[in-house]
């Protein structure tokens, strides 16, 4: 669910099914899906939405993200870029204790997640 409070403002049915709607507007975003469309790699050339960017001579690709889409964003990178990225920083704002996620999903094998 990407409303993270969903139950604390769901006070009434009409609420309920106005946030219903919002959520299911959030959920036909998919960042992931986003970056993973509009950033390819190819051996030594880094495509970010059709513009080509020569890596020859990058010895380390490193990500930072910040924000709310940031995990997800991250978690695409880390697929996209696989063997060429050395590591990164992703600060999300939801909270380790949020349900609204498990734990495990939370964690990137090179970038070092933070909540926040």
């Amino acid at each position: 669910m990407k409303i993270q409070n969903y139950k604390d403002i769901a006070l009434s049915a009409l609420r309920e099914k106005a946030l219903q709607i919002v959520e299911a507007g959030l959920g036909a975003i998919d960042t992931e899906r986003a970056v993973r469309e509009g950033i390819r790699l190819e051996g030594d050339a880094l495509f970010v939405r059709g513009k080509k960017f020569l890596l020859q001579g990058v010895e380390r690709i490193c990500v930072i993200g910040v924000g709310k889409a940031s995990l997800e964003a991250c978690r695409a990178l880390e697929s996209v870029l696989g063997k060429r990225l050395a590591g990164g920083i992703c600060l999300d704002v939801r909270g380790l204790n949020d349900d609204s996620d498990n734990d495990n999903d939370r964690r990137l094998r090179k970038i070092n997640v933070l909540f926040g």
